[in-house]
């Protein structure tokens, strides 16, 4: 219908008032089907009698004069011509012909076209529309036009379309925009068109298809798959304050390219809010239970939860959870949870979902997996504190159903739990299932014992590694940060401030050194500690140089340093700052011996008195006399910078100093790994030249700290040396030409047993 036809119509229904309910009765009879032949809208009126010809020109002529003095902006001209519409009229129109709320609607920026009907919510009509200029199919949702009437139901429609369009989750329908609508309008908004089928379509074709227990349990799985995502967009939703309150299949639309959405915001709930519905729904009514309904009792009463059927205010996070239990009860026996009859009323619905017990899938589907029903029975439990607490609990539980892992809520009988444990890691359990059987005919329990060595000794050091990332995380971060503490101290003594006033070439200042020297004897990581002036004529110069030798210091003064130090630029930096604190930095270096890059670490510091800045002090700082990790039983751990420049390596005696270094020279790629995603994979490594059995484990984390108010990166490396695991490596030689010798014989009888305990679940 263009914007001529609208304006005709308006005009119509102006001049001829008493005539207004058959001419829009004409209308909305001749608006569909509509196409290219379909008689124009005049001709229609004429064929109902309505008007004669010659009346129909003589209002087209009217609606063209009218055009020519609004200057043919159509849009507007329909505007003022709803705005002057009786109200009678305006409202039968919203009652025929809705979709004129927002095809004329000239605060847009954009024009919507094409209205087709698309579907009838609890709530709202939907329509496909096209959107101009960009061409593209969305989709319009307006409250229903008999809802216009009641307050509660409009603003619960405005907050529907506000809430989802804050939403903003790749599983959530994205809303494009809510236009405000004038008083007695009917407000909409428009979202993207989604080509699909609801969740519960698929489940209906599901079960409705003739299909193998194998297939059906594919089907299950991949509906299961859409329902993780779905509790992906619930807890998102959860996070920002919002309860949707309205979960059923229904409500969740698949896409024809597998893409998974969660629609029907319309009886959300703000979680630290109350809600503002005041109407009660009757028990009694003989309406389907399979729709929302609205009132005290808020959702679907097929798939309420037990508070939500009593009509009890304070719900929460898992009212929702209760909703994607009976989802998953749909998905699994084709019918909601609380109205196994479909001709049940809503008070039969409502008691059912109040005192009877919860429903077992098995109890309607005898195919059901018990690890799904177990997921199923828990999401659903009458009372809130024996359901799962968290959205992100089901969708874990969920995930390991899908990956074939354990289920917090479901414990597996053992020798279930072996059999799929055999299934999912058939090499390891053939292997060490075979090698029992063959220890009886062979005696050979030593070969068991080596070929599980490395798996063994894996698992343990990998295990170790990351329990011990806590502690090391946490040491790294207490000792940088008291290290900074006694550095900003130590730059505040007036002690320090007289140094820099008062010391001269030649002289001796004992006692106003003490302080320093303290400092310096009592800070193992202080490797050097330099009082430092910039002179114009002399560029930098070290006034006192604190040095530690052995368990001594040693006090030097007036010593010039570099025309340009390294650490020039982090000076200018600290200076230009409003309120400087000591930082920490390192710049890459080359060791002279192994030609390997190097990091060399320091912390400036300014002195200053309240009204100028008057030197530096520089700390030259041994990091492994500061972080001095626990090597037991590693073969090393040592600390490198982001890009791979080591800092230290705390080496046991019986590690060749060149074995690090060359270990992560096999691992180009880790430090890449560490900076995206924060660690890197435990992997096994040979030195080349070396024995096949003596290898390396080494894995790698990162661990951020503050140094005062600068936050920075370390990458901790362990190393581990599996030599340090045997007693000889001889011994581990002579077992691994056992092994070879029985190779054959286990080989034959883990494949037996694989295919014995894969029979047991089948």
């Amino acid at each position: 219908m263009g914007d001529f036809d609208i304006l005709y119509l308006l005009h119509l229904l102006r001049e001829y008032p008493d005539a207004g309910e058959a001419i829009v009765n004409v209308v909305a009879t001749s608006m569909y089907p509509s196409n290219e032949f379909s008689p124009s809208l005049p001709e229609h009126l004429i064929d109902a009698h309505l008007f004669d010809r010659g009346q129909v020109l003589v209002q087209l002529e009217k609606v063209h004069a009218d055009l020519r003095e609004a200057q043919w902006d159509s849009r507007r001209l329909i505007a003022d011509s709803m705005d002057s519409l009786d109200p009678s009229h305006r409202q039968l129109l919203w009652e025929k012909l809705p979709f004129l709320a927002w095809c004329t609607d000239p605060s847009l920026h954009f024009q919507l076209s094409e209205p087709t009907p698309f579907a009838i919510g609890g709530l709202g009509l939907l329509w496909k529309a096209v959107e101009h200029p960009t061409g593209r199919t969305v989709l319009v949702k307006q409250i229903r036009p008999e809802m216009l009437g009641e307050p509660s139901s409009v603003q619960r429609f405005v907050d529907e379309g506000c809430v989802a369009a804050r939403l903003e989750h790749p599983n959530i329908v994205p809303i494009y925009r809510v236009p405000t609508q004038k008083d007695g309008y009917p407000p909409y908004y428009v979202m993207r068109w989604i080509q699909g089928r609801t969740l519960g379509s698929e489940i209906m074709t599901l079960r409705s298809e003739k299909v193998t227990d194998e297939q059906w349990l594919d089907g299950v799985r991949t509906l299961t798959q859409h329902l993780v995502r779905v509790c992906d967009a619930v807890m998102y939703a959860h996070s920002q304050g919002i309860l949707h309150r309205d979960l059923k299949p229904e409500n969740i639309m698949i896409g024809d390219f597998g893409e998974t959405h969660l629609l029907d915001w319309g009886l959300v709930k703000r979680l630290d809010t109350a809600s503002s519905l005041t109407e009660s729904t009757t028990p009694g009514s003989d309406q389907r239970s399979y729709h929302t309904v609205q009132g005290s009792r808020i959702g679907s009463p097929a798939w309420m939860s037990p508070e939500q059927a009593s009509g009890v205010g304070d719900i929460d996070e898992r009212t929702d959870i209760f909703g994607l239990g009976g989802t998953l009860f749909s998905i699994l026996t084709g019918r909601p949870p609380n109205a196994t009859d479909s001709k049940a009323t809503i008070r039969q619905v409502i008691g059912t979902a109040i005192n009877a017990p919860t429903p077992r899938p098995s109890a309607f589907e005898k195919r059901t997996p018990q690890g799904l029903e177990a997921i199923c029975v828990a999401a659903m439990q009458k009372k809130r504190s024996d359901r799962y607490q968290q959205v992100d609990q089901l969708i874990s539980d969920l995930n390991a159903w899908l990956d074939g892992d354990p289920i917090s809520v479901y414990r597996e009988p053992i020798a279930r739990r072996l059999a799929r444990y055999s299934t999912l890691h058939p090499t390891f359990s053939a292997l060490v299932s075979g090698s029992f059987l063959t220890l009886f005919v062979t005696l050979l329990l030593l070969a068991i014992f080596i070929v599980s060595l490395g798996n063994t000794i894996s698992r343990v050091t990998m295990s170790f590694v990351v329990s011990r990332r806590v502690s090391q995380s946490n040491m790294v971060r207490d000792r940088m940060n008291d290290f900074s503490k006694q550095v900003a101290f130590l730059m505040e003594l007036d002690d320090i401030k007289e140094v820099f006033f008062e010391a001269k070439p030649g002289e001796s200042h004992a006692s106003d050194l003490s302080s320093i020297r303290r400092f310096v004897e009592a800070q193992p990581a202080c490797r050097e500690l330099n009082l430092v002036v910039n002179d114009a004529g002399k560029g930098f110069q070290s006034l006192w140089r604190f040095r530690r030798i052995g368990d001594h210091v040693a006090v030097s003064e007036s010593l010039p340093l570099a025309s340009r130090p390294d650490w020039v630029y982090e000076a200018r930096s600290l200076r230009a700052r409003a309120d400087p604190q000591p930082i920490l930095f390192h710049h890459r270096q080359t060791d002279e011996k192994t030609g390997a890059r190097v990091a060399n670490v320091k912390v400036l510091a300014l002195v200053r008195t309240a009204d100028r800045f008057i030197g530096y002090l520089v700390v030259d700082v041994d990091l492994s006399k500061l972080l001095n990790f626990d090597t037991r039983p590693f073969g090393t751990v040592g600390v490198t910078t982001l890009d791979g420049d080591v800092i230290f390596w705390q080496q046991p005696s019986p590690i060749n100093p060149d074995a690090p270094d060359k270990l992560l020279k096999l691992m180009p790629n880790a430090f890449d790994d560490l900076r995206t995603t924060g660690e890197f994979d435990c992997q096994t490594l040979r030195l080349p030249n070396s024995s096949a059995l003596w290898q390396w484990q080494v894995c790698g984390h990162l661990v951020d700290y503050t140094f005062s108010n600068e936050k920075g990166r370390l990458c901790i490396i362990d190393i581990i040396d599996w030599k340090l695991f045997s007693e000889s490596s001889h011994f581990l030689n002579s077992a691994f030409i056992s092994v070879a010798a029985v190779t054959a014989s286990t080989i034959l009888l883990s494949l037996l047993l694989s295919r014995l305990l894969k029979s047991l679940i089948a």
